[in-house]
């Protein structure tokens, strides 16, 4: 699993999203009003960029899946939207509920490990509404770290930085899960569930955490390393479908990729 669930949930039925894009200044008094409906403390179980970028599509959060479960999470929601006035059977999306047909513009959904609210901006209708998703993680450390932001001055996103990790887990017979750890490829036994320790196997025993934070911290990282190339080949194909490339790959310090990625331009 390498993304969020969440997309644009709530749909009115021409499928025109409900929700909308929130100001970076109204993530942190939308997330106070959370708590006060939930009486949890969420202020620092935000994920990815939310309340880092100008905007952001949703509101990520996480929980600890091992001590909060969906159906407690969807029972306060639940009490809230009675208490606004909300008939029963507009609130929770009938497809949650194995039912046909979906009501995509409700106000609760649940998909895979997340459950889906649509909650007004600040707490206010007027101020239109965000789509929340509370992520139930069974490890939060580990999904903290994987879901985290990358640094403001990075061109590249939480997904991309996942991928890359997944190429260079693949030539030690790994694969990286986001939420679980990291597994053996061919039995999927779980070998790690600790970022330092993944670090160290990435980078020959020589790498830290701080070499994770980003796209580019990892690829330098690994720019003494004789399995560089093969290390990035997978994530190298990835970004090239898009028209992108490796960072720096035109000044790396392999004189071999150096030349090659040179003459392809001149040709």
């Amino acid at each position: 699993m390498i993304l969020l669930e969440g997309g644009n949930v709530f749909k009115d039925a021409k499928k025109v999203p409900v929700t909308q894009r929130i100001n970076r200044n109204d993530v942190p008094t939308t997330v106070a009003w959370l708590e006060q409906i939930t009486g949890l403390n969420l202020k620092n179980e935000l994920l990815g960029s939310t309340g880092v970028t100008e905007t952001s599509g949703d509101i990520d959060l996480a929980l600890d899946g091992n001590v909060i479960k969906k159906d407690a999470i969807i029972g306060v929601l639940t009490k809230w939207c009675q208490a606004q006035g909300i008939p029963d059977d507009q609130i929770i999306n009938s497809k949650a509920k194995g039912k046909e047909p979906a009501h995509l513009d409700r106000w609760i959904d649940a998909t895979g490990i997340e459950v889906h609210f649509r909650c007004p901006i600040n707490g206010n209708p007027k101020q239109g509404y965000v789509q929340v998703d509370f992520n139930f993680l069974t490890n939060m450390k580990w999904s903290k770290f994987m879901l985290a932001a990358m640094p403001a001055d990075s061109k590249f996103k939480g997904v991309d930085r996942a991928v890359l990790f997944n190429s260079i887990g693949k030539t030690l017979g790994v694969k990286v899960n986001v939420i679980t750890g990291v597994h053996a490829r061919d039995t999927n036994e779980l070998v790690t569930s600790d970022p330092a320790v993944m670090a160290r196997m990435f980078f020959d025993g020589r790498g830290t955490v701080k070499d994770l934070a980003s796209v580019e911290s990892t690829v330098k990282a690994l720019r003494n390393d004789p399995k560089r190339n093969e290390k990035l080949h997978d994530f190298a194909e990835y970004l090239s479908k898009s028209g992108r490339m490796l960072p720096e790959q035109a000044r790396s310090e392999h004189p071999t990729e150096w030349f090659r990625h040179i003459n392809n331009k001149l040709k």
